[in-house]
Formats: C-alpha cells, structure tokens, sequence
C-alpha cells in the first residue's frame, strides 16, 4: 500500500544575494548559525516577522520595506530519516512531493540537485529511490529571486505593469493590486511529504455524469494506473460507485495508463446548489490487489449532476448566456472570490469554513474564483462540493497581454493539465474560464486582436476538451459573442466599473446584460479595521500614502484617484460631504448597502439576466475596498443586504 510520510517539520532558512547560494556548505555536519526557522508550509515574510526582523507588512507602509526581499535568493533546508532505507528502496518506489514551491525552485539531496521547478501553482514530485541513503537525508530548496528569475518577454511589457507577472506563473495580485500589497511571496507554501509506492499506483480518478434519464443516471468512472517497473502482472481491480460493485481481472505493464468503466445508477440523490435542493455526494473507491493482498487504493466522492451553458441567438443580434443545473435553469447569485490573504500560505482550512458558511447564510449560490489569484486548496473546493455553493473557475491569468512563444504556452499547458485533473471531480465546478480581463486589456493596449490570443483561445480550450469536456469553456470574463468588444452585454457576460458615481447612474440602471460577473461599490470598513493598517495621525483626512497604499495603489501607479471617488460618489448620491473619518465610514456603508440592494433588485428583475457576481466576498489584507466581509472577518452591514435581496430570488 502506499504510504506517506510528512517532511513540514525542522526546516530553517536563510538568504543570499541572487545566484550567490554556492557559499553554502553543502556537507551535512554544517553548522547552522545564520539559519533562522522556517514553517513549512509557509512563506519568507512570516518567518522573517517571527525572527522580529521585518514588521508586519499589513500595517501602514511597512510592505515598501519588505520590497528588498524580491531580489534575494531564499534557502531553506532539514534533514529526514527513513528507517529501513535500504530495504524500502528494494521494494517500493520513493517520491519527494511538494504540493506547492513559490517558484523558482531548486531541490538538492544530499548535495545532488534533484530537479527544478517553475510554477506555484502545480506541484513537484521526484522520484528519489536512488537518491536515499540510510542515515540522515540533507534536503534543501533554493527558492530564487522573483525579480531577477523570470526571463522576460519583450511582447509582455506593458504600461504599469511589472513584466515578472506576466511572466511568471505566480499569484498575479502578488504584485500589487487594488485589492492586495505588492507583496511578492516566496516560500514552501503548501505540504511536503516522502511517498513509498508499490510498484504498481493509481495516480487520477474522477467520475463525470454523462446523462440523467428518469430515475437512472449514467456516470464514467475514468482513472489512470501507473507501472513503475517493466514487469508485467497480474492484478484484481475492485471498483465502488454508490451501490454497484464490480471485479475486474487485469494484465498489467507500463504501456497500460488509463482505463474508463461505465456505470447506470438507479435513483442516485442527484447534487443540487443549496437552495435548490441536497448537495448529494456519493461514494466510490477503486482497489487493487495483488495475491489478496492490496497494493494499492484511491476513496472519494462524487456528485450525479449535469451542467449546461445555454447560448442560444436572441434576436437584435444578442445570445442568452444561463447555466442548466440538472436541466433547470438557475440564477447565479455569485459573490467573487478572492484569495483571503495576501500571505497565500497562512489560508487555512478553519478559514474557509468560516467564509462559506457566511456565504451560505447570505443566500450566495456561486463564487467566482477570480484569475488573479490562485487555485485554491482542496479544502476550499470539497467545501463548496458540501455545502452546495457553485464555482465558476477562472484560470489564473489577469488583466495582461501575457507571452505568446512556444515555451510559455507549454508550460500553460502543462499547469492546465495538472489543474483540470485535479479539479474535475467537484460537482460545484460548473465551468472553466481562461482569464479574468485579458481580452479587455488587448483593447485598453490598443491591440485589437485578442482573438490572436493563443493561450485562452488554442491551448486552455485544447486542455479542457480532451480532460473534461463535461464542463462549459469560455475564453475570458467579459466576453461577448460576435462583438468587438469583450465587455458588450449583448452576449457572454459584463464587468461594471464605475467608482464615484451614483449607484443608480444609466450606467448600471441602463444595462440590461446576460449575466453581470464584476460589480460593487466600496465600502469602508469599521474604525477598528481601519486603526489595524492605518496610523491614527493619519486617519484624517484621508488624503495621504497611507489611505492610497490601502485603498487601490500599492504601487503608486495612479489609482489613488480611488479615495476621491469616495467623495464623489457620496455627492452623486445626494449625500453631505462627511466631515470626519467616521462619517465617510457610515456613509460609504450606507451607500455600498443602498448600492446593493439595488443592483439585485435591478439584475434579478431582468428575465434574461441569469447572474449577479458581487465584488467581493472577503478582503486579502487591512484596506478600504468593495468587499463584503474585511479581513481577517469583520462583516459589513451590506452584506445583510445581500442575504436579504439574494433570498428573495426563487429561480
């Protein structure tokens, strides 16, 4: 049977100039002064806030001061045991797992490099039965500069737009948003751990529904086996789909990769969105087993359920654009999802259980998992799977013309594979979406062709089809059919973005769209919040660094326009200009209250406009923004209106 064995303990750190890591001594009776201790998972920031070296960088402008350690490299390292190493490696194959390497990576045991790694995104594993020895294991990980790692593309430089995103593939908000720092994280961000496999290994499986009928669904259970060995064998397969079991002879050797068996449930309890009925999940298993003895073993769940996005012409040249949850059509009451932390590996799974639940108690049906971010952890996704909440799944490329070359749109590919295979099996995932406004940018680049965009429109596309051509594709948000610009509502979905003014303006109130995936209105948070990340000298008048580096503008790239808007829109709703900071508090929480109410009532009233996504759900750091719940979680009062206007939606 295969078994695993943690490595997130005992592991220190230090840094070093960019390339300057060969002074390291890579004996194993090296002394360990200047290391400091390292979590793993974990990141570089709080290590170095642990070790009280730096500040907190959520806090007024400590973040700039965090700005030097882009440029340095960062090692860290521990020493692992594996009883019985030679015995083990006689008889099972052993793999180094990193789940998660912030990014530029690489792996080193016992002084031998393993192997480099590029992606935060997609995890790592090396085979290292050769590599073992029997005493004390030395593993260490470069983690090299994201300043000066990436190779930079001329095609993606863009106008305030750092080139190490868009050539990079990290968390794109890292860098400076208006809803994150620049705070490029570095780290070990998610578990590590020794696999001992037999030689034979169930490496995927998922069941898609391929019809319902009545009482009786059709599903597909589809997984892969791999043979580390060259000997054949012969093996029993021992499959599990809610109540039907089936035995299976197989001859096993290396060219056997995949299989796929085909099952009819009778009156399986189909998966629903919450407020549409029970999240049914089901059980299913597969076994292999050798001589009676099991080698090897995969358990999980799965959800009886068909999705369909339905684009139909409309006349006047439009399309509908509506999903079909079990052949019903269901209105998306959607709320965005961005990361909850700008510290990506401090999210654990107690905080997402407090954010959906609060998202279930506010009648949300749908979250957005935004393309600027990151592939959340299985937590997030097998959450949603219980507690009914739908996710729409942006592939994690934003507001960018990004590389077009061979060698980036292969390592696209290959982080899309890893993604759809790992994702595929929620029953809440109802679609994959290329990116979150990369076809908007083209034209505010004045590059028209976006239809010449290879990655949303040739390899994203080419994943998805051949790994889970269950789920709807489209190729950015917004998008329209057939329309020269992306944001047209007269089909796909649209964005509205209109800070300062009222929330009533014919912008919004004369837009009568398919599906609305962006709007909001900010809202300031409570005084409390305000005093974790803001100066109290600096409280008022907002018109300083402080309030621009939290509000929108941590690069000071020209947003802080964004703290007028506040003022605007206030006079624009008719409202008297707040006098103190808690006035421009209770006025703005008004506004984004009075806003949202609206907006539902607005959207929802509109019989062929199937989706209303608030901007957003939770906020990543201390700042002045749109989001419903402030971190780490202070709840606005308009969130009340979200549950209130959501509840009343019946279709």
């Amino acid at each position: 049977m295969k078994k695993s064995e943690s490595i997130n303990k005992n592991w220190l750190l230090r840094y070093c100039d960019h390339g300057r890591g060969e002074r390291f001594d890579f004996h194993r009776d090296e002394k360990t002064e200047g290391w400091l201790p390292a979590a793993v998972p974990g990141d570089v920031h709080l290590d170095m806030m642990a070790a009280g070296l730096i500040a907190d960088p959520f806090f007024g402008l400590e973040s700039d001061h965090c700005l030097w350690m882009e440029e340095k490299d960062w090692w860290y390292r521990t020493t692992f045991h594996l009883p019985e190493a030679e015995r083990i490696k006689n008889e099972k194959q052993v793999f180094l797992l990193f789940h998660g390497l912030d990014t530029f990576a690489t792996v080193y045991l016992n002084g031998n490099q393993l192997g480099r790694h590029q992606n935060m995104f997609t995890p790592l594993r090396i085979d290292i039965t050769s590599e073992l020895v029997s005493g004390e294991n030395d593993l260490r990980v470069c983690l090299a500069s994201p300043a000066y790692s990436p190779h930079i593309h001329r095609d993606s430089l863009l106008a305030r737009t750092p080139p190490q995103r868009l050539c990079s593939r990290k968390a794109q908000a890292s860098y400076g948003w208006d809803i994150a720092p620049r705070l490029v994280t570095i780290g070990i961000w998610r578990p590590v751990e020794i696999l001992l496999c037999d030689p034979v290994e169930i490496t995927d499986a998922w069941i898609r529904t391929e019809q319902i009928t009545g009482t009786a669904a059709q599903v597909t259970l589809e997984f892969s086996i791999v043979v580390h060995d060259a000997l054949a064998r012969q093996v029993l397969m021992d499959l599990n789909v809610f109540d039907q079991k089936r035995r299976i002879g197989l001859n096993l050797d290396a060219s056997l990769t995949h299989w796929s068996e085909s099952f009819t449930l009778q009156n399986p309890p189909l998966w629903w969105p919450h407020n549409h009925g029970a999240p049914a999940l089901l059980p299913f298993s597969i076994s292999l087993s050798k001589d009676h003895q099991e080698i090897d073993r995969f358990d999980g769940v799965f959800g009886v359920r068909t999705i369909e996005l339905v684009e139909e012409p409309r006349g006047k040249n439009k399309r509908s654009f509506y999903f079909k949850v079990n052949d019903k059509p269901v209105f998306l009451k959607g709320m965005n999802w961005t990361p909850c932390d700008a510290i990506y590996a401090r999210i654990d799974d107690a905080r997402y259980q407090k954010l959906l639940n609060k998202a279930v108690e506010s009648n949300i049906n749908t979250l957005r998992v935004w393309g600027g971010g990151i592939y959340e952890s299985h937590a997030f996704y097998d959450l949603c799977d219980r507690l009914g909440i739908l996710v729409w799944q942006d592939f994690m490329f934003a507001c960018g013309v990004y590389p077009q070359d061979e060698a980036f749109l292969d390592q696209v590919k290959e982080e899309a594979e890893c993604i759809v295979k790992q994702l595929r099996n929620h029953p809440s995932l109802i679609i994959w979406c290329g990116d979150n406004e990369v076809d908007w940018v083209y034209l505010q680049e004045n590059i028209p062709e976006f239809w010449s965009n290879r990655i949303n429109r040739e390899r994203l596309p080419q994943v998805c089809r051949a790994l889970d051509a269950s789920r709807p594709y489209i190729v950015s948000s917004p998008f329209s059919h057939d329309h020269d610009h992306p944001n047209d509502p007269a089909g796909g979905d649209v964005h509205l973005w209109k800070h300062g003014s009222s929330y009533r303006d014919d912008y919004y109130a004369g837009c009568f769209p398919n599906m609305v995936t962006e709007i909001g209105h900010i809202g300031l948070p409570d005084l409390a919040v305000l005093q974790q990340c803001i100066p109290n000298d600096k409280l008022w008048p907002p018109f300083n660094e402080h309030w621009y580096m939290h509000c929108a503008d941590p690069n000071r790239s020209g947003d802080s326009y964004r703290v007028q808007s506040y003022f605007d829109s206030i006079r624009a709703n008719g409202l008297p200009a707040p006098q103190t900071v808690e006035e421009l508090i209770h006025s703005t929480q008004q506004l984004q209250t009075d806003a949202t109410t609206f907006w539902i009532q607005h959207f929802s009233a509109q019989p062929e406009c199937w989706g209303l996504f608030l901007w957003n759900l939770c906020d990543a750091w201390p700042q002045i923004s749109d989001a419903y719940i402030a971190y780490p979680f202070h709840v606005k009062p308009a969130l009340a209106a979200v549950r209130d206007g959501f509840g009343k939606i019946t279709r």
